[in-house]
């Protein structure tokens, strides 16, 4: 595939009859010793508010001590909202700790208004009062290949022009280095990374770094989560003992007393969700040491006969957070071609495996705002089935047609989650991600909506720690959605509107690398090329990838998709005389096919001199998946593509993978890179990991260069932009 990151499940698709075999395996497994009697669960459902406009069912915790111990500050940078979800979590326990907490999105920040936004300890602001010490936990993703995420790039900036390692880009001449900048700052860094990635967590480790070069005072060793094994489990033990290093600085203080907190039962509104019951007074009181945290949102219906008179909402983009912005900025766009390039199996003996399929499609972009460079990224936003969004609505009680808008709790002020007022159908449609595995965190918060204790049981006992191997083999592996989890495995799950959107994950975009230069297929053209995800379960039932069958189905109906452009890494060498190395199998061939159609720009319209061009691609069978051969074949009798090299896997009895042709051609492979040549690399990670081995094998045997020294090499091409590699899991 040459989408970026992982294309997750279509719940939808798995039977009923398997997943209600999965319910009674979990129930069986959890709960079948012990003689422990089961309880009725507490239920909460959606309260009527006095104005008749919104519902919550929890008071906020307004009622809080005013004389906290200290106001922190929780700054998060997120690529796919994990960070944002953490320092949600984060802020809920700070009042327990007897503490203050504000969150803030790291996009937001900046020189000018940094100082403003951030608290002292007192809950004044820095600016005002500069003098008092401020406390900042940083919680901050890395994306791809140690890069920052979107939102985070902008302030990785300003703390290297702080440092003195970058200029300002409007002014060269403009010295901004201060290494007093963070000078009062006590800060503690978590990372989220994935170790499976060559750059492991770089984000977390740079600001852990800098804020201590720009004048910080760490107050905790740096947290490493990794999203590969068990990020959440990371994330528990770094918060754990988060909180003693806090009381370390804060000996001597009083411990802030918490009011119990009043919550009212909650009444049903027809179409908003909540399933309505007595809450147990007993049980209120057992449970009041875990309960869920206050709700940040109202909903307010819009009470209109006339959807035609509806009209969206003003709202300040720049308000809106993390994937949010995408929301209002991205378009729907028509999709001009959809070539199934691959179809079937050509050596496949496995009848009963669904048959793969490789697409190429190209999207109109005429009369929208969106515009590209060669291989950038094409962010997708995919749409839930009909199925998934009835069977929520099913579930929860939601009447699909109603039109509604998100408040925020305290003052009332619409909250830009997605563009509103919209219908509770559309919502399910485009903004809520039912069909990815829930987080363990997610879990426990369902466990407060089942009327059922041996559904509470099962969520509370698969998101303990004790239970994470059992919500690894049950959930993740085998791709379980929210949407089965509400429906079928745990059916007494009946959440209300707000609490739902509390909860459920917002829907992310797929990124696909762009396979099409603007100069030659035409600025209004976009082009991208994918597989088509799926594969047989264990359990018989079929995986489908939400988003590239989404695309499949849009191809075939042809439908509009929403979409939006990201800048990618991949740009050709400012010096088009210096050779190019292209390695992309499989559907990485995608940014290749763009780079060359770039390069033949450059020679045969620009007529410019273009150095070598060199392509490594990967496939199966000649025969049957080589991708663009004619295209790539025409180019090399053009004598744009000096050298075209195919290792194909399976038709030969030994296994033959693009690091083996690299490793043949080692003497051109290092003239190249001598030469001071472009590396670009992409596709799965496992690919990219060999890649990199056979590459440091090839500098350190060739440059006679020791293998510590030929990785800082490569590192020094990275840091350079000339060794750009996306790779996904």
């Amino acid at each position: 595939m040459s989408s970026i990151g992982l294309d997750l499940t279509n719940a939808a698709l798995i039977s009923a009859g398997a997943t209600i075999l999965l319910g009674s395996a979990l129930i069986y497994v959890l709960f079948s010793s012990g003689d422990e009697k089961s309880t009725p669960i507490k239920r909460i459902s959606s309260y009527l508010s006095l104005g008749g406009t919104s519902n919550t069912d929890e008071a906020l915790n307004d009622d809080i001590d005013s004389s906290p111990k200290a106001h922190i500050n929780i700054l998060y940078g997120s690529q796919t909202g994990t960070a944002d979800s953490f320092s949600c979590q984060l802020s809920t326990q700070t009042p327990d700790h007897g503490y203050q907490s504000q969150v803030l999105d790291v996009s937001d920040l900046n020189q000018e208004n940094i100082f403003q936004k951030l608290k002292t300890i007192n809950g004044d602001t820095v600016q005002d009062n500069n003098n008092d010490p401020y406390y900042v936990m940083l919680l901050v993703s890395t994306y791809g290949e140690g890069e920052p995420p979107d939102t985070v790039i902008d302030f990785h900036k300003l703390c290297l022009q702080k440092s003195g390692e970058k200029k300002d880009d409007d002014n060269p001449e403009n010295d901004l280095k201060d290494l007093t900048f963070f000078k009062n700052m006590n800060y503690c860094v978590f990372g989220l990374g994935n170790t499976e990635y060559e750059h492991y967590n770089s984000m977390g480790k740079f600001f852990d770094e800098y804020f201590q070069i720009l004048g910080g005072k760490r107050l905790k060793e740096i947290g490493l989560g990794d999203d590969g094994d068990d990020i959440e489990g990371d994330f528990e033990k770094w918060s754990d003992e988060l909180w003693g290093s806090l009381e370390e600085c804060f000996m001597g203080h009083a411990a802030s007393d918490v009011e119990e907190e009043n919550v009212t039962n909650d009444e049903v509104i027809e179409g908003m969700g909540g399933c309505g019951s007595e809450i147990n007074q007993e049980e209120k009181k057992e449970e009041k040491k875990e309960t869920m945290p206050p709700c940040p949102y109202v909903i307010q219906i819009i009470q209109n006969d006339n959807a035609d008179s509806i009209t969206l909402d003003n709202v300040n983009v720049e308000d809106a957070h993390g994937v949010s912005k995408h929301y209002f900025s991205s378009t729907d766009c028509p999709i001009s071609t959809y070539n199934e390039m691959i179809t079937g199996s050509a050596k496949s003996s496995d009848t009963s495996s669904p048959a793969p399929s490789t697409l190429h499609m190209e999207f109109d972009l005429k009369g929208t705002n969106v515009s590209y460079q060669t291989a950038d990224n094409l962010g997708i936003f995919a749409c839930n089935t009909e199925s998934v969004i009835n069977a929520i609505a099913n579930a929860c009680n939601f009447k699909l047609d109603t039109y509604f808008r998100v408040l925020n709790a305290k003052n009332k002020n619409i909250v830009p989650l997605f563009p509103t007022p919209c219908t509770i159908h559309e919502c399910l449609q485009r903004y809520c991600d039912v069909t990815s595995p829930p987080r363990r965190s997610e879990l426990k918060q369902l466990s407060y909506y089942c009327t059922d204790p041996i559904d509470a049981k099962v969520l509370r006992r698969l998101s303990s720690k004790e239970g994470k191997e059992e919500y690894r083999e049950k959930i993740l592996d085998p791709h379980i959605g929210l949407v089965d989890i509400i429906t079928r495995l745990c059916p007494s799950i009946c959440l209300p509107l707000h609490r739902f959107l509390q909860i459920v994950p917002r829907m992310q975009p797929r990124y696909y690398t762009i396979s099409s230069c603007p100069q030659v297929v035409s600025p209004n053209t976009v082009s991208i090329t994918m597989s088509v995800l799926r594969y047989l379960r264990n359990d018989s039932t079929i995986f489908e990838g939400l988003c590239s069958n989404y695309l499949n189905q849009a191809g075939i109906t042809n439908s509009k998709v929403r979409l939006f452009n990201r800048e990618s890494t991949f740009r050709l060498p400012s010096d088009p005389t210096k050779p190019i190395l292209m390695i992309g199998p499989g559907t990485g061939i995608a940014p290749m096919r763009a780079l060359l159609q770039e390069r033949d720009y450059q020679k045969h319209t620009l007529n410019l001199p273009v150095g070598r061009n060199i392509l490594y691609f990967g496939c199966k069978h000649q025969s049957y998946d080589q991708l663009y051969y004619d295209e790539f074949n025409a180019l090399v009798t053009k004598g744009l593509l000096t050298k075209y090299y195919n290792a194909f896997s399976r038709d030969q009895q030994n296994k033959v993978y693009v690091q083996h042709l690299l490793l043949q051609n080692k003497d051109e492979t290092w003239d190249c890179i001598a030469n001071g040549c472009s590396i670009y690399v992409c596709g799965a990670i496992g690919m990219g990991k060999d890649v990199l081995e056979t590459l440091r094998s090839i500098v350190k045997e060739m440059g006679n260069m020791s293998a510590d020294d030929a990785k800082k090499y490569l590192e020094g091409m990275h840091k350079e932009g000339r060794f750009v590699q996306e790779l996904w899991a």
